[in-house]
């Protein structure tokens, strides 16, 4: 199974449950045309871009993956070679031994000088600290890159971090929809319950056009009743800034203009309704009353397959 053979799935989202299926279907409940539908495909990309963390499995490639199985990353120069580290030490590998592989982007300045650099001072690193399987691996290795370059403002890059927010995003994402891909193959009937997030305040489901989350606290998320009452912990008050996020809706990058949909947007608390896509984030880019000095809060965006996701563990 290569890239060509996932075919995109059909959400379909009514009567408070997602149906999957690879056609355009009613809704098995009420059995009418479903009005909230969402295509969702692999997300692999069958040459591997440049300026990109890449992600494959260890052993062998994603047509023949098992969830949970071990994970290779290694990082893209303009050129096609992807730099990593295994048990041959640093190494650079063509873009042929990377096919179909799961990435993000690294938009940052003079990335193949800086790539080259940090391959070099690794090299030398690698003389008193060889390869270890669990110690000092592929992620040691892309995450000393990352602080190098102060990816997204920090040089405190963790491998915790990294694997959980980073890679683990990237790999759940895709594991969700393989889960789902093979049991449709296998021609069974794919339903899970709509499940969103629930008030903070009144415990009760936020829906899913009314939900506020607040950009100051990890886990403060308020339906549209209590956002207008006078809701505090001792974490929570309301000075706070509040993000509406709302499933399908997009938001525009206040710099390029970009459509966010799902994914990650960097929000000003300073500033009144003011959001940037990670590639200007990154790039230090802003405009208007924005400034760099400003405080700037990642907001992880609903992702509907995501949220229809199956617990499984990932890395």
């Amino acid at each position: 199974m290569d890239t060509q053979d996932f075919k995109p799935i059909i959400q379909h989202n009514c009567c408070g449950k997602s149906t999957f299926s690879f056609h355009l279907i009613s809704c098995p409940v009420c059995n009418k045309d479903t009005l909230d539908v969402v295509q969702h495909t692999a997300q692999l990309s069958s040459q591997p871009p440049p300026f990109s963390v890449l992600i494959k499995p260890t052993f062998g490639s994603f047509k023949n993956y098992t969830v949970g199985e071990l994970l290779h990353v290694g990082i893209s120069d303009s050129k096609g070679n992807i730099l990593n580290f295994d048990s041959r030490g640093v190494s650079c590998d063509p873009s042929s031994d990377w096919r179909d592989v799961l990435s993000f982007p690294i938009p940052i300045d003079r990335f193949d000088e800086r790539l080259s650099t940090h391959t070099h001072l690794e090299k030398e690193r690698e003389r008193g600290n060889k390869y270890h399987q669990i110690d000092n691996n592929c992620y040691d290795f892309a995450i000393r890159f990352l602080n190098f370059i102060h990816w997204e403002g920090s040089n405190q890059h963790t491998k915790e971090s990294f694997v959980v927010n980073t890679v683990g995003k990237t790999v759940n994402e895709f594991e969700s929809f393989f889960v789902i891909h093979q049991q449709l193959n296998k021609g069974e009937t794919v339903i899970r319950e709509l499940k969103g997030y629930h008030c903070t305040n009144c415990s009760k489901p936020c829906s899913p056009n009314d939900h506020f989350h607040c950009l100051e606290c990890s886990d403060v998320d308020l339906c549209l009743a209590c956002y207008h009452l006078p809701y505090q912990d001792h974490q929570h008050n309301q000075k706070h800034k509040m993000f509406p996020l709302k499933l399908g809706v997009g938001w525009l990058c206040d710099v390029c203009d970009t459509v966010m949909l799902d994914g990650t947007l960097f929000s000003c608390i300073q500033c009144d309704d003011y959001a940037l896509c990670p590639n200007c984030f990154a790039s230090n880019k802003f405009n208007g009353t924005h400034h760099l000095s400003h405080k700037t809060v990642r907001v992880i965006l609903p992702n509907q397959l995501g949220r229809a996701r199956l617990n499984k563990s990932t890395l």
